[in-house]
This record gives structure tokens, C-alpha cells and sequence, in this order.
């Protein structure tokens, strides 16, 4: 019984060990992503001359994880205000 017992505890440590690690990597993959987006989120309310709603940041994340951020760049760059409000408002945008 107190084999089965220290087996036990040994087995909760090592869950514990792999929730924590698993739990580092989630945070620093997120950690990351966010300071890729802010950056290109406050680029993106320069040129739109005011803050993104809170929907238009939620599709910047989305489309930053479906396209990336390079074209997400290039969206930045190339298009005008006017057009970059359309496209952050389009649901099929690419």
C-alpha cells in the first residue's frame, strides 16, 4: 500500500511539473503575440487617426493569427485610412 501511495505522489508531481511547463509555454507564446500585436495595433490607430473599437481588435488578432504579421504589415502600409477601416470591418477580408 505505501508503494502504490509514494507511486501516487511521484505521478502528481510530474502532472504538476507538465501543467506548469505546458502553463509557461501558453504564457510565454502569448507574451510574444502580444507584443507583435500592440505595436502594429497603435500603427494601425495612427493611421486611422483613432483607437481601434473593441471588435476591430479582436479581428486584428484573429487575422493576426490567420494571416501573420507580415501581411498584416502589408495591409498597414498599403492601404488608405478610409480602406483600412473596410477592411478591418470585412468579415472575408484577406
Amino acid at each position: 500500500m505505501a508503494e502504490i501511495h509514494e507511486w501516487f505522489e511521484q505521478f502528481k508531481q510530474s502532472i504538476r511539473k507538465e501543467a506548469l511547463q505546458e502553463g509557461f509555454k501558453e504564457g510565454l507564446e502569448k507574451g510574444l503575440k502580444e507584443g507583435q500585436i500592440r505595436p502594429l495595433a497603435r500603427q494601425f490607430e495612427k493611421k486611422l487617426g483613432r483607437p481601434l473599437s473593441e471588435a476591430e481588435q479582436f479581428v486584428l488578432v484573429e487575422r493576426f493569427d490567420r494571416l501573420g504579421l507580415n501581411r498584416l504589415d502589408d495591409v498597414r502600409l498599403e492601404l488608405s485610412a478610409d480602406a483600412l477601416a473596410a477592411w478591418l470591418a470585412e468579415p472575408a477580408a484577406h
